[in-house]
């Protein structure tokens, strides 16, 4: 289920409306599961951050791809990435 969700479109577009609302990870991480995260849940996010920056750093034209494919003239492509997970977590999928 996580592949499909991940790269559906609708869920990459909200991805990407999702990315223009963060004003950090953190605060992308109680936009969706409205509580906040532990110090430890920020980890492996900032890390995509961090490894999704820098690819893209060295490949501008696949930035541009992905902010095209949400909509978007400008804007973080690894903030997208980050949100495209934060809406794929389990937590947020199941919610009770």
């Amino acid at each position: 289920q996580a592949l499909v969700t991940l790269n559906d479109t609708a869920f990459v577009e909200a991805a990407g409306a999702l990315s223009k609302r963060m004003k950090d990870i953190a605060h992308g991480f109680r936009l969706v599961l409205i509580r906040p995260p532990s110090a430890k849940e920020l980890v492996r996010p900032e890390q995509l951050a961090a490894t999704t920056k820098n690819h893209y750093a060295k490949d501008p034209a696949a930035a541009k791809e992905l902010l095209a494919a949400v909509g978007l003239k400008d804007g973080d492509a690894a903030m997208i990435a980050v949100a495209n997970v934060l809406l794929n977590l389990d937590e947020t999928l199941m919610k009770p």
